[in-house]
C-alpha cells in the first residue's frame, strides 16, 4: 500500500472520570448541542439551573466541554458521552430537549423527530412544529430550508393518516398552507410544481386544499397569459389567514401586468381599496411596490423607483424586500441613472445571497449587467451568467439577460454568439406571449445575420409600430432601418413620435439594445 493512501489512527490518552451526575450532564450536552446551554439543559434535565451550572464547570475544566462566547456548550467529542445510552433514553432526552424550547425553535425540530417511535401525539407534534418552523425560517427569508421542514412534517402526519386522519387532516392542512406561500414567495415554475403534487396526493381536496391549489394554478397561468390567470384567481373566494390573502391579491396584481394598461389599472384600484383598509403596515409597504410597478409600465420610472424605495423601507419580510430592491434598480435603469442601478442591484444581490434565494440573487445581477451594457462598460458577453440565470427556471429574466448579452455580442461583433441568444430571446417571448419582445428579438437575430425577406420585415416593422411599448417599438424601427434603407420612409414619422417619449436629453443613451438617437438616424427620423 503506498504512502498516500495508508490510513494514519490517533490515539489520545484516556481522561479522568468524572462524576456520575458530571458524565450524564455531558451526555446531555452531546445530545443538545448545538443549542445546548445550561437554561435549556436546566429545563429538559428537571434540575436546579445551579447544579447544571456547577456540572458544566466541572467539563469546562477537564477540557471536554467548550463555553462560546453566546454561552452556548460544545461537547469535545460529540459521539463518545452517548455510548451508554439506550435508544429508548436517547428518544426520551430528545423529547425533553424538545420540550424545553419553544415552537419554531432551532433545533426543536430535529428532537422531535429523534423522540418518535410513531406513536400519533408525538408525530403530530413534528407535523405542527414543521409548520412553526417553516413560517419562521420562510421570514427569514430561507425558502429552501422552510420547504424542506415542511416536507419532513407532511411525510409524518401521512405516515399516520391512516390511524387518525381526523386528527391529521387540519395538520396537512395547515403544512400546505405553509408550503403554498413558500412557493409562492419562491416563485420559481419547480416551486409552484412541487407544492402542487403534494397537493394532488391529498385524497378529498375539497374545501382548502381546492382553494390553495387554484391560487398556485392561477399563479402558474398568469406567466403564460395575464387575463386567464386573473380569470382564475377571481373565482377563487376571500381566505381566512391574512397571509395566503395577500397572496391572492399579489398573484392579481402579477396576472394584471400582462393584461392591457387599463386593466391593470382597475385591478391596483380595487387592490388599493382592500390594501387601505386593512391597515396593516407591511401591506400598505406592498401596496407601495405593486403602484410603483404600474408607474414602471406608465413610464413614469423615477415616481416608480421613488415608490418602490418607500416599499423597501416599510417591508419587514425579507422576501417582500427583495421584491422592492428589484423594482428599484429596474425604475431606475429606465430612468439611464446607471450608477444608481448597479449600487441596487448589489444591495439586492447580496442580501437574496445572504438568504440563500437564487431567484432574487439572478435578478441583481442581471440589471447589473444591463447597467453595465447600457453605460458602455460590458464589451464582451457573459455566456456562463446566461446559462446560471437560466438554471433558476425563470423565461422573463432569462429572456431580459439573454437579450442585453446578444446586444453586447452584436456591439462586439460576435454575430454567432448575437444570433444563437437573439433566437433565445425570440424563442423565450414567443411562448410567453410577450410579442412585443419578441419581435425586437427577431429584428436583433435579423442584424446578426438571419435570413430574412423584405416581407416578413416589413411585416414586423408594422406590428412593432401598433405596440404599446414606444421605447421598444422605436429600437425594432430603428434595427429594420439599418437593415432595410428602402423601408425607411414607412416607418420614419412613426419613429419620431415614438422618440419624443424619451427626454432629448437621453437619445444618445442606450436601450435595451440601441439608443433612440441610432434609432432615428438609421430610420431616417
Amino acid at each position: 500500500m503506498g504512502p498516500a493512501l495508508r490510513r494514519t489512527t490517533h490515539s489520545h490518552p484516556p481522561r479522568a472520570p468524572l462524576p456520575p451526575h458530571v458524565e450524564d450532564v455531558l451526555g446531555w450536552v452531546a445530545l443538545a448541542w448545538p443549542q445546548a446551554d445550561v437554561d435549556m439543559l436546566s429545563a429538559a434535565m428537571t434540575l436546579p439551573r445551579w447544579r447544571v451550572e456547577a456540572a458544566v464547570e466541572d467539563l469546562v475544566a477537564a477540557g471536554v466541554v467548550h463555553r462560546r462566547d453566546d454561552g452556548r456548550l460544545e461537547p469535545g467529542d460529540s459521539l463518545a458521552p452517548l455510548a451508554g445510552w439506550s435508544a429508548d433514553r436517547k428518544r426520551a432526552a430528545h423529547a425533553a430537549l424538545a420540550g424545553a424550547l419553544t415552537p419554531g425553535a432551532e433545533g426543536r425540530l430535529l428532537h422531535l423527530v429523534q423522540a418518535t417511535r410513531d406513536e400519533v401525539s408525538v408525530g403530530l407534534e413534528v407535523a405542527r412544529e414543521s409548520v412553526s418552523l417553516g413560517r419562521r425560517l420562510a421570514a427569514q427569508g430561507r425558502l429552501g430550508q422552510a420547504a424542506a421542514a415542511l416536507s419532513e412534517g407532511l411525510l409524518t402526519v401521512r405516515r399516520l393518516s391512516d390511524r387518525a386522519r381526523d386528527e391529521t387532516a387540519s395538520v396537512e392542512h395547515d403544512l400546505l398552507g405553509a408550503w403554498t406561500e413558500v412557493a409562492l414567495a419562491e416563485g420559481s415554475p419547480r416551486a409552484l410544481d412541487r407544492v402542487l403534487y403534494e397537493m394532488c396526493r391529498v385524497g378529498d381536496r375539497a374545501g382548502f386544499v381546492e382553494q390553495i391549489e387554484g391560487l398556485v394554478r392561477a399563479a402558474l397561468a398568469a406567466r403564460a397569459g395575464g387575463e386567464r390567470g386573473l380569470a382564475m384567481i377571481d373565482a377563487l373566494a376571500p381566505f381566512s389567514s391574512a397571509d395566503l390573502e395577500w397572496w391572492r391579491h399579489a398573484v392579481r396584481v402579477q396576472a394584471a401586468r400582462r393584461c392591457s394598461l387599463q386593466r391593470e389599472q382597475e385591478v391596483l384600484d380595487d387592490v388599493e381599496r382592500w390594501a387601505r383598509a386593512t391597515g396593516d403596515v407591511e401591506t400598505a409597504a406592498s401596496l407601495a411596490s405593486w403602484l410603483g410597478r404600474l408607474r414602471y409600465r406608465q413610464g413614469r420610472f423615477d415616481d416608480a423607483a421613488a415608490l418602490q424605495m418607500e416599499a423597501e423601507r416599510g417591508e419587514l419580510r425579507p422576501v417582500r424586500r427583495f421584491g422592492a430592491l428589484t423594482g428599484v434598480a429596474a425604475s431606475l435603469l429606465e430612468a439611464f441613472r446607471y450608477d444608481e442601478t448597479a449600487a441596487w442591484a448589489e444591495r439586492l444581490r447580496v442580501l437574496a445571497a445572504e438568504h440563500r434565494h437564487p431567484y432574487y440573487e439572478a435578478w441583481g445581477e442581471c440589471l447589473a449587467r444591463c447597467a453595465a451594457y447600457r453605460s458602455g462598460h460590458a464589451m464582451e458577453p457573459d455566456l456562463e451568467l446566461v446559462e446560471v440565470t437560466a438554471a433558476v427556471g425563470l423565461n422573463d429574466m432569462e429572456a431580459l439577460l439573454c437579450l442585453n448579452e446578444a446586444a453586447v455580442a452584436w456591439r462586439a461583433e460576435r454575430l454567432d454568439d448575437a444570433l444563437a441568444l437573439s433566437r433565445r430571446v425570440h424563442q423565450l417571448w414567443t411562448e410567453s406571449g410577450w410579442v412585443w419582445g419578441a419581435l425586437l428579438a427577431r429584428t436583433l437575430a435579423a442584424a446578426a445575420g438571419e435570413a430574412t425577406t423584405t416581407e416578413e420585415l416589413a411585416s414586423i416593422g408594422d406590428r412593432a409600430c401598433e405596440g404599446p411599448l414606444p421605447r421598444v417599438a422605436v429600437q425594432t424601427l430603428g434595427l429594420l432601418g439599418r437593415l432595410w434603407p428602402e423601408g425607411r420612409g414607412r416607418w420614419a414619422a412613426t419613429a419620431r413620435s415614438m422618440a419624443a417619449t424619451v427626454p432629448r436629453a437621453r437619445w444618445d443613451q442606450r436601450l435595451e439594445v440601441i439608443s433612440v438617437a441610432e434609432a432615428l438616424r438609421w430610420v431616417g427620423g
